[in-house]
């Protein structure tokens, strides 16, 4: 799976993935535009095991469209086992405080870095590994 900020997961298994649904969630994405997203800062989810992530700014669309998507599709995020779903990009997941402290200063010195984002993508995961299924453009 390649570095990502997730908007919705789980989602649809991909077996349910009917036309139909693929034609909703186009319309659903179609309400939200293209935008720059920028990885300025790290922060940590509270462990066992903690989470290094970099925090995208703005989220508010993220959030946005999560929040559309969940609702749309009757999912919540992460299967409602979190109060507040945190807009991130996972870097490293570890117990070991040290190991974590390492990677966050060699990715710290490489932010902030931006990226467009045009599309929202929908995987899979086989036991072979991810697989992009569906790539739907943002307006």
């Amino acid at each position: 799976m390649p570095a990502h900020v997730t908007v919705l997961y789980p989602f649809v298994p991909s077996d349910e993935l009917t036309p139909t649904v693929v034609a909703e969630l186009e319309r659903q994405v179609a309400r939200f535009p293209r935008f720059t997203l920028t990885l300025g800062r790290l922060a940590r989810f509270a462990g066992p095991p903690a989470v290094l992530y970099a925090a995208p700014e703005p989220d508010e669309l993220l959030r946005r469209m999560t929040d559309a998507l969940s609702s749309t599709f009757g999912l919540p995020p992460y299967g409602g086992i979190h109060a507040d779903v945190v807009p991130h990009l996972a870097v490293a997941i570890s117990d070991d405080p040290g190991r974590l402290a390492v990677i966050e200063a060699e990715v710290a010195a490489a932010l902030p870095m931006s990226q467009a984002i045009d599309a929202v993508e929908v995987w899979r995961h086989d036991p072979g590994g991810w697989a992009q299924i569906h790539g739907v453009p943002l307006a």
